[in-house]
């Protein structure tokens, strides 16, 4: 099964435990083996952070990194795709274009979209006409305090 994590949100940090408890749920019943996550916005990195983790215990599971700009200079990283734009695109557009790339090959998307993102709630409503299965998970990070 190939999961997609995108999203933004403050207290996201505040949401290790639930979002590791919740990935961990996912190998194990619903055999989601394939990860895609944007690496922009803190959610995405701790997202990613959680992964690696996971993946001592779970190594059969793999994380694939999406970044929608090539980096100032060549990184030789691995599991990490570069996205090549056209060049002018607003950081509205290029996350769009980012988001609809990650969206692709999911059966499942979480999302952690504040209300009036339009970025994500356009993914949101993308994974539903697809017929994917999605879960906003911004209301319980709202809900969680204090785990860094």
């Amino acid at each position: 099964m190939i999961c997609t994590c995108i999203g933004r949100h403050p207290n996201a940090k505040g949401a290790r435990s639930f979002m590791t408890e919740l990935l961990e749920d996912m190998i194990l019943r619903l055999r989601a083996d394939t990860f895609y996550i944007g690496a922009e916005s803190e959610f995405e990195k701790m997202v990613v952070s959680v992964l690696e983790a996971l993946k001592e215990t779970h190594p059969h599971i793999s994380c694939t990194v999406v970044i929608p700009k090539a980096p100032k200079k060549e990184l030789n990283e691995q599991n990490t795709v570069y996205l090549k734009l056209p060049k002018g695109l607003d950081e509205k557009h290029r996350l769009s274009v980012r988001n609809n790339w990650l969206l692709a090959p999911a059966d499942f998307l979480i999302c952690c979209a504040p209300t009036g993102d339009e970025a994500f709630e356009k993914a949101l409503k993308e994974a539903e006409k697809n017929g994917q299965q999605w879960m906003n998970v911004s209301g319980y990070i709202c809900d969680q305090r204090g785990d860094a």
